[in-house]
């Protein structure tokens, strides 16, 4: 279930970063193409192509976003008692001498 929200986290910021960088970039775009350009379609195309560029970096940053670490303790999978608590993975050693070291 995890993977659930971890997923529904995802898809959130990545249309969040979308949406954010795809007007954005229409607005820098129709910005430095009415600076650059004087005809109307090369300043739509260059709103267009600001569009594009930062809402796929919109994208990428908002995904980078939402796969940031979890505070220190709440990481998943956490247990107060690791040796006890997931006797599967490890175990405690009773008994055992240690080789006399020369």
């Amino acid at each position: 279930m995890n993977d659930d929200r971890a997923w529904a986290r995802i898809q959130g910021g990545l249309l969040r970063g979308v949406v954010i960088g795809a007007v954005a970039g229409l607005l820098v775009g129709a910005i430095l193409g009415a600076i650059v350009f004087k005809g109307p379609g090369a300043i739509m195309a260059a709103a267009l192509a600001g569009a594009i560029g930062l809402g796929g970096l919109g994208a990428f940053w908002g995904v980078l976003a939402k796969l940031e670490s979890p505070d220190p303790g709440r990481e998943p999978g956490d247990t107060d008692r690791p040796v006890a608590d997931v006797s599967e993975l490890t175990r405690e050693e009773h008994g055992r001498q240690l080789p006399p070291s020369n």
